[in-house]
């Protein structure tokens, strides 16, 4: 046979729901990557907006956080663009990087630490999206 089959190794990005549209950018500067590719069906969900009370159909919120845990348990790199200041940060993005520590995934995080799980071992902070697309194209396995 002379051909050989391209894998496409999966990413998730984590990101404060307000900031879904520029996560969906930096998905598009993953993709663009070779062999890099984003699963994070949050991204492309049908919600449009949660507001503050979860005021929204309760099966269907069950429906994406299963998908979300499915995205981030297969995914080969966990990526948080870390965008909230400590103190002001949103729940979801936590509970999916909590994941991610508990499963052993690699993770970058774009900006600052801000709780202490930042700081272990599996763990990079760079500062830049730019920094992160060369650290995922560096992983080994990946």
């Amino acid at each position: 046979s002379g051909y050989s089959v391209q894998t496409m190794y999966k990413k998730y990005i984590a990101a404060p729901w307000e900031h879904r549209e520029f996560a969906k950018h930096v998905a598009e500067l993953v993709n663009a990557e070779d062999r890099l590719t984003v699963k994070a069906s949050w991204l492309d969900g049908k919600i449009e907006n949660l507001g503050t009370d979860m005021d929204y159909d309760s099966e269907h919120l069950k429906s994406e956080a299963v998908k979300d845990v499915i995205d981030v348990s297969e995914c080969q790199a966990f990526l948080l663009l870390n965008v909230q200041a400590r103190g002001s940060e949103t729940s979801g993005k936590a509970v999916e990087t909590g994941i991610a520590l508990a499963l052993g995934k690699t993770i970058i995080i774009v900006g600052k630490a801000t709780n202490i799980f930042h700081l272990l071992s599996h763990v990079t902070i760079v500062k830049t999206i730019d920094e992160a697309i060369i650290k995922l194209k560096s992983l080994k396995g990946v």
